[in-house]
C-alpha cells in the first residue's frame, strides 16, 4: 500500500511539474518572449498555448462547462438553422496573445430523420487573429470525428477541459481534435462545429447517419450566421465520422432527389474529407474483434434509437452479453469505452453465434437503413481533398478507393509504416501528421495569401 501511495505521489509530482511548465508558458512574460518566433508558425501558435492549457489543467482540473441546454427536443413550428441559445465558454488553447479566439456553445434547430425539426447543439469559434488573405474572413464548417455519443463527450463540452479522467463511473474525455480547430482559428478563420443530432425520445446520438449529420452541420452554419459569422467564404473539414458528414454534404449539394439539396443558400468553396466511413456496414465488419470494435455500441445504439422497428428487428438476436456490451460501450467517450468494447469477440453476444456486423447484414430493415446513409451514389462539384491511409485500422482503405472511383476524383492514399497491432493509431496518426498540409490546402482555396506551417 505504501509503495502504491509513493507511486501515485510520484505520478502526480510529474504531472504537477509538467502543468507548472504549461502554466509558466501561458504567462504574459513568457508569451512576450516567444511571441515573435511563435507567430511565424501556425503549428507553434496552435500547439504551444494548447499544450500549456492542457498541462495546467492537470495541475488544477477544470470543470466541464455544461451549457444546460438539456435533452434534444422536437421544435414544432421552427425551421432548420434557427438559433435558440448561445452561451460563452472558455476553450483550451485560445486564450493567449499568439492565438486568441472566443467560443460559444449554441443550441439550434435542424431536421431529423423523419423530417421533423428538432434541437441540436454545437459550438462557434470566432477568431481574433487577422485573416491574411483575399475576401472576408473564412468560416470552416467542422464535422468532428468520433469522440463518444454521451452528451459529456460532445465537442462543445469537451473543448472546455481538453482531457479529463472520470473514476465513478470510469470514463475519459478527450477533445483530441481541438488542435485542428485551433489551427484554423490561428489562421484567422471562424469555425462552426456540430455535436451531431440526437433522437429526442432517448437522447441517443444518431451515430454515423451521414445524411442527418450533414444537415446538422449545415444548420449549425446557418445558426452561427445569427451571431455574425460569415457564410460566403465557406470551407468544409471532416475526418472519420466527420469525413462521412462532409461527404454527405458534398453529395447533397448536387442531388435532385426529393428532400435533398438541403441548404442551397450555403455554397462551400472547397472541402477536406478524410477517412470517411462511406459504407458503415463494411467499416463495422472491418473493425470487429479489434480495438475499433468500440464503434459498434455507438452504431447499434444509434440504429435502434432511430426507429422502433429497427430495434424490434435487432434486439431478439442479442443475448444479455450483447445488450450489456451496447449499454456500457455507448455510455462512454471513445477512450473510456475501450475497456468495455475494444477487442471484443461479438459472436458471443448474439443468440445465433454470428458476429454482430454479420448479423446486421442479414436483417432487411437494418440493411435498408444503412444503405440510405451510404456515400458514393452522388457526385462532387467543388475542389475536394479526399484522403485515406493504406494501413488504416478503423476505416478500410478499400471503401475510400471505391468512393473516389464513384466520385471520379483522385484519392490521396497515404502510406505510413504500420504500427504494431490494430490499435486505432494507424487511423489517427496520419490525420495529425498531415493536418497542417491539409488545412493549408483548404485555406489556399479560401483565399489565403501564404502557407504557414
Amino acid at each position: 500500500m505504501a509503495g502504491s501511495q509513493k507511486n501515485s505521489q510520484r505520478t502526480w509530482a510529474v504531472f504537477g511539474a509538467c502543468a507548472a511548465l504549461g502554466a509558466v508558458a501561458a504567462t504574459p512574460s513568457a508569451q512576450k518572449l516567444f511571441r515573435s518566433a511563435i507567430s511565424r508558425s501556425l503549428v507553434a501558435r496552435t500547439y504551444v498555448p494548447y499544450a500549456g492549457d492542457v498541462l495546467s489543467g492537470i495541475l488544477m482540473p477544470r470543470t466541464l462547462h455544461d451549457p444546460g441546454f438539456g435533452r434534444t427536443k422536437y421544435a414544432a413550428g421552427e425551421t432548420g438553422g434557427a438559433l435558440i441559445r448561445a452561451t460563452s465558454a472558455r476553450a483550451l488553447g485560445l486564450n493567449s496573445a499568439v492565438n486568441s479566439g472566443t467560443m460559444q456553445q449554441i443550441e439550434y434547430t435542424t431536421t431529423g430523420l423523419t423530417g421533423q425539426v428538432l434541437t441540436c447543439t454545437g459550438s462557434v469559434y470566432r477568431s481574433r487573429n487577422p485573416w491574411k488573405g483575399k475576401g472576408e474572413r473564412p468560416t470552416i464548417a467542422f464535422a468532428p470525428g468520433t469522440q463518444g455519443t454521451p452528451v459529456h463527450c460532445n465537442p462543445s463540452v469537451a473543448a472546455t477541459v481538453g482531457l479529463q479522467l472520470r473514476v465513478k463511473p470510469f470514463d475519459f474525455i478527450s477533445a483530441y481534435e481541438q488542435p485542428a480547430i485551433n489551427y484554423f482559428v490561428a489562421a484567422g478563420c471562424d469555425v462552426v462545429v456540430t455535436d451531431y443530432p440526437r433522437e429526442p425520445e432517448t437522447n441517443t446520438q444518431l451515430y454515423c447517419n451521414h445524411v442527418v449529420s450533414a444537415r446538422a452541420l449545415m444548420d449549425g452554419v446557418r445558426a452561427a450566421a445569427h451571431l455574425g459569422v460569415g457564410t460566403s467564404n465557406l470551407g468544409l473539414w471532416g475526418f472519420s465520422q466527420g469525413g462521412g458528414t462532409v461527404a454527405a454534404w458534398l453529395e447533397d449539394m448536387n442531388s435532385t432527389d426529393e428532400g435533398r439539396n438541403y441548404a442551397p443558400d450555403l455554397t462551400p468553396l472547397a472541402a477536406v474529407c478524410g477517412a470517411p466511413p462511406s459504407d458503415l456496414m463494411e467499416t463495422l465488419k472491418f473493425g470487429d474483434g479489434h480495438m475499433a470494435t468500440f464503434a459498434l455500441p455507438y452504431a447499434l445504439a444509434g440504429i435502434m434509437a432511430s426507429d422502433p422497428e429497427l430495434a424490434a428487428e435487432i434486439e431478439p438476436f442479442m443475448n444479455e452479453k450483447g445488450r450489456r456490451f451496447v449499454a456500457e460501450g455507448s455510455a462512454r467517450c471513445v477512450v473510456g469505452s475501450f475497456p468495455y468494447s475494444a477487442y471484443r469477440t461479438t459472436s458471443t453476444m448474439t443468440t445465433n453465434g454470428k458476429p454482430l456486423p454479420e448479423l446486421l447484414d442479414q436483417l432487411p430493415k437494418t440493411v435498408e437503413y444503412l444503405e440510405k446513409s451510404r456515400i458514393g451514389r452522388g457526385s462532387v462539384s467543388i475542389p475536394t481533398l479526399l484522403w485515406a491511409s493504406v494501413n488504416d485500422d478503423v476505416v478500410p482503405h478499400s471503401t475510400a478507393v471505391a468512393l473516389a472511383k464513384d466520385w471520379g476524383i483522385t484519392l490521396d492514399s497515404r502510406k505510413h509504416m504500420k504500427l504494431f497491432g490494430n490499435n486505432v493509431a494507424n487511423h489517427l496518426l496520419p490525420y495529425f501528421r498531415h493536418l497542417p498540409h491539409d488545412a493549408n490546402w483548404l485555406l489556399a482555396h479560401l483565399g489565403a495569401q501564404h502557407r504557414e506551417g
